[in-house]
């Protein structure tokens, strides 16, 4: 049952790795954990709890980074997908 979507797994993560726009998407979430965390050492000699400002910017970051990352990779998918014409492998891995 799950071998259909195993497929497409694979066939996405050997297609997303040769793209440039996914190393510079992880890229930029990196350099944004990083102004986060200088951000929350800075803070930190004036406010308490600067980890609960870190984790708060880390879970909205990721927040934000999910969202952004689930609608531009579904549009794309889809849209080469149906310019391909293997929307039929999609329909058939019951995804």
């Amino acid at each position: 049952m799950l071998q259909g979507t195993f497929a497409l797994f694979h066939r996405a993560l050997c297609v997303d790795f040769r793209l440039t726009r996914t190393h510079l998407f992880r890229f930029l979430f990196a350099v944004l954990i990083l102004f986060c965390l200088m951000i929350a050492h800075s803070s930190s000699r004036v406010m308490g709890a600067a980890g609960l400002y870190l984790f708060s910017q880390i879970i909205y970051l990721n927040f934000m980074f999910i969202l952004m990352a689930g609608i531009s990779f579904f549009a794309t998918a889809i849209t080469e997908e149906k310019e391909e014409q293997t929307i039929g492998l999609l329909l058939m891995a019951g995804v």
